[in-house]
């Protein structure tokens, strides 16, 4: 095989890795409230995988750490309350793992879940704030967005 295809197999590989870690953190934050820690680091590592991989092979790489900029304002958030650290961390690695255009995209659908959520509860008339666990709409915003790269352009 030449290099171009291990490349390409490298990265449907840690594609399709990303995709099971963001399954494990849905079904983690629905059943038991919280993202696990090796959940978070295992994206971080396979960012840092895809960044070398794409390093090596002379492609642009630099815009996948800044994706990491994203959790910025979703720290103020967990400040306030509004979003767990672990919802602020899966942005983050997330962010560094689409790059920092990926990430926005990412950003926009998950803007699109949260409101429908959001209307959702309010025809609903919810008279309380419930805790609504928002690892499986950050995780379905990061597949949309894997499977947006995968769209050939034409």
């Amino acid at each position: 095989m030449n290099q171009e295809t291990l490349l390409l197999l490298g990265g449907v590989l840690l594609d399709a890795l990303f995709l099971c870690l963001l399954a494990w953190a849905s079904i983690s934050d629905v059943w038991k409230r919280i993202i696990p820690n090796i959940v978070v680091i295992l994206i971080f590592l396979a960012a840092i995988c895809k960044t070398v991989l794409l390093a090596t092979s002379g492609s642009v790489w630099w815009i996948y750490p800044i994706g990491l900029l994203l959790t910025i304002p979703f720290i103020a958030f967990w400040n306030r309350g509004w979003m767990g650290a672990g919802d602020s961390k899966l942005i983050g690695v997330c962010g560094f793992y689409l790059n920092i255009y990926g990430g926005l995209i990412m950003l926009a659908i998950f803007a699109g879940w949260l409101l429908i959520s959001m209307a959702f509860m309010y025809f609903r008339q919810v008279d309380h704030r419930p805790r609504v666990p928002l690892a499986p709409l950050i995780s379905l915003s990061a597949a949309l967005t894997v499977l947006i790269y995968y769209i050939p352009y034409s």
